[in-house]
């Protein structure tokens, strides 16, 4: 299981920025592993990410995370979230096609990596996720 499709939205000046994004093996997060990479070579790394269920896919976050837990032994928390490269917003509600949602950012100039999520088909509706970069990394403030 992958996302069904992936579109880099490309903007020049941000496209090949360094981004950190770190990567937790499951919801669980009891670990966490990191890597840099250009921001447009991550349409690329996401598509090549397949599982047989969605539940084996790694999560991926635009961020940097510390080694403070929750009592659930996570590591994955806004309290532990050290500093960001981009933001990641997820749509749902299955009222916009991709096409759409690919239209809408390229209209408002946004670099940035749409794709299908990984629970698109599972239910009516269409799932996607927009992964954006920031120009600069920002602190985490909660």
């Amino acid at each position: 299981m992958t996302a069904r499709k992936i579109a880099p939205i490309t903007q020049d000046r941000v496209i090949d920025r360094k981004i950190t994004v770190t990567l937790f093996p499951d919801e669980f997060a009891k670990t966490k592993s990191e890597k840099t990479i250009r921001f447009s070579n991550l349409a690329e790394a996401m598509g090549k990410r397949t599982a047989k269920t969605k539940d084996a896919l790694p999560y991926i976050k635009l961020a940097t995370f510390g080694n403070q837990k929750t009592n659930h032994d996570c590591l994955r928390s806004n309290a532990n979230m050290l500093w960001g490269s981009g933001i990641e917003v997820e749509h749902d509600a299955g009222d916009v096609s991709f096409e759409e949602a690919e239209q809408r950012l390229r209209s408002a100039r946004l670099a940035a990596v749409l794709c299908t999520t990984a629970s698109e088909g599972a239910e009516p509706g269409q799932r996607e996720r927009i992964s954006n970069t920031c120009v600069a990394r920002f602190e985490a403030i909660l």
